[in-house]
């Protein structure tokens, strides 16, 4: 094990460049390997409806997406500061929840509205496969 360790010491010392682009291809190898082997998983369920929560999580990640990184600390500041009860600007605070609030509402209805049409399409497709022909 020592032996190992020196020789990758030596080989960082002689070689820093292309070691550190190995280390970054190991590395990147293996985050996809992990990621492939998960996303086959046959154990994830299928899709279900959203919840609430899961709507609101959503709108959080879609709003820190399209945010500046300004806008993405400036928000995370206004909400440390309203987990820790300080009185901050609350008209700023307000219009972030509220734009939050309107984007999961949005999100809750267009996957409302997929389960509705899937379940349309469904039930026509068992009046069309219990219907018999003469």
């Amino acid at each position: 094990m020592n032996n190992t360790i020196r020789k990758f010491v030596n080989a960082v010392d002689k070689r820093p460049f292309s070691m550190a682009v190995a280390t970054v291809a190991t590395t990147t190898m293996t985050g996809m390997i992990i990621l492939k082997a998960t996303d086959n998983n046959t154990y994830v369920q299928e899709r279900r409806p959203l919840t609430t929560r899961e709507a609101h999580f959503r709108a959080m990640i879609e709003d820190a997406k399209e945010s500046s990184w300004r806008e993405n600390l400036k928000n995370a500041a206004m909400a440390q500061e309203q987990n820790m009860n300080i009185h901050g600007n609350q008209s700023e605070i307000s219009n972030f929840v509220d734009k939050i609030n309107t984007r999961s509402r949005e999100i809750l209805n267009r996957d409302q509205e997929y389960w509705r049409q899937k379940k349309e399409h469904e039930n026509e497709q068992k009046l069309f496969a219990t219907t018999t022909m003469w």
